[in-house]
């Protein structure tokens, strides 16, 4: 957000001083005009009938400052003293001139001897978001299908300088998941896992937006295999291993304005990812003990996709309703392979090549959020589904935020 105002002598009642320009996207202008022909009253700012403020969502405040609220941004301007003020949301106002004895002339003379008045509006961010996720592997060659869920929770803490247009945030997490393959009993799988990630966006070009999240997951996995030594007797293996997996998705948007307080918002996007599983060897099944090398799989996904937003005011509270429709493209081979080593098989071992989940993906977002205005706090309840040839997933979100 910037305030930039005109030097100009001569000025005719209710001149434009000062023009402030903000939001996420720098589309919103609240201008500020005076009326120099009324005197100014000593040791004070202009009066309330000396400052008319061209919007109707703009309030005089007493006590010699001059009060602009608009949708996220609440401003105070003292401009008798010149000096920074704090408001409701901690943000600073910075005057590049000292105080004269003329509040006018010194508004006036700082612009027109150091450029424009600059105000300095960081917002600072916690937020917390629990999930809730399903999926289905489909086997191949009409093997039965591979069910799994996952449920945990991430934290973040973010800054943001509105006057700049960009992000910068920090999140973490755990969570804990369990996959079943209905057609054998007792085959399945527990993981733990913890998120760590950065992620930062920049607006520029007015509309456009650049996006970068980079995030790692670092997981243990408890598995368990049914067998049969022979016709009467069993077993079942057990083996514990842990993978990593490193991420990196870089996204580009650009908003259109429509009426009603919609916008229209098509994106490009690339996402790199390197998951890695380490060796293993499972435990409690004799000479069936199967040996597992590691696995390192690469993903190279580019996607395009394009999403629709409506906002409205209801009091204090603005509530968006977002809805996203995205496809991706899976650039390298989405096959896996990984070696298997068996007490009485071959020392090379045995080439495990599996087809992958489908090269294709189609990715449904939607997501409503409402922000109250008096506690500036935010909450979020979102979906996101993600369809493939072999792979469904359902990813249910709650997200509550508060703003200082």
């Amino acid at each position: 957000m910037s305030v930039s105002v005109d030097n100009r002598d001569g000025m005719q009642a209710f001149t434009e001083v000062a023009s402030v320009t903000y939001g996420s996207d720098q589309d919103k202008t609240i201008k500020i005009t005076v009326n120099p022909t009324t005197p100014l009253p000593s040791g004070n700012a202009f009066g309330v009938n000396d400052t008319v403020i061209d919007t109707t969502l703009a309030s005089q405040d007493t006590g010699g400052t001059l009060e602009l609220m608009q949708d996220d941004f609440v401003g105070k301007f003292n401009f008798a003293s010149l000096e920074p003020m704090k408001d409701r949301q901690q943000s600073t106002l910075s005057l590049l001139a000292q105080p004269k004895s003329d509040p006018m002339s010194t508004l006036l003379h700082a612009a027109a001897a150091k450029g424009p008045v600059v105000v300095n509006w960081n917002q600072y961010r916690l937020w917390v978001s629990p999930y809730y996720a399903r999926g289905e592997t489909k086997a191949y060659q009409g093997q039965g299908v591979e069910r799994d869920h996952r449920e945990g929770v991430l934290i973040g803490a973010e800054k943001r300088s509105l006057s700049r247009n960009w992000t910068v945030g920090i999140l973490t997490g755990a969570g804990v998941g369990h996959s079943t393959f209905p057609q054998t009993v007792n085959s399945n799988t527990r993981d733990k896992s913890m998120f760590v990630g950065l992620y930062h966006s920049l607006g520029f070009l007015e509309h456009a937006r650049y996006d970068v999240i980079l995030h790692s997951i670092f997981s243990e996995h408890q598995s368990q295999r049914p067998g049969k030594l022979n016709s009467t007797t069993s077993y079942l293996a057990q083996s514990t291993y842990k993978s990593r997996t490193l991420s990196a998705n870089l996204e580009t948007s650009y908003q259109f304005k429509l009426k009603n307080h919609s916008s229209l918002r098509p994106n490009l996007g690339f996402t790199f990812a390197e998951n890695v599983q380490n060796r293993y060897t499972e435990r409690n099944a004799g000479s069936n003990s199967r040996t597992f090398g590691e696995q390192r799989d690469i993903t190279k996904e580019v996607y395009a996709g394009i999403g629709l937003r409506h906002s409205w005011k209801v009091k204090q509270y603005d509530i968006k309703l977002t809805g996203v429709l995205e496809h991706g493209y899976e650039l390298a081979n989405d096959n896996t392979q990984q070696t298997m080593y068996t007490v009485n098989g071959p020392t090379q071992g045995f080439k495990l090549v599996q087809a992958g989940k489908g090269r294709h993906t189609n990715y449904v977002t939607a997501y409503t959020s409402v922000l109250n205005n008096n506690s500036k706090l935010k909450c979020v309840a979102g979906y996101k589904g993600s369809f493939q040839k072999y792979r469904t997933d359902h990813t249910f979100t709650l997200k509550a935020e508060l703003r200082f």
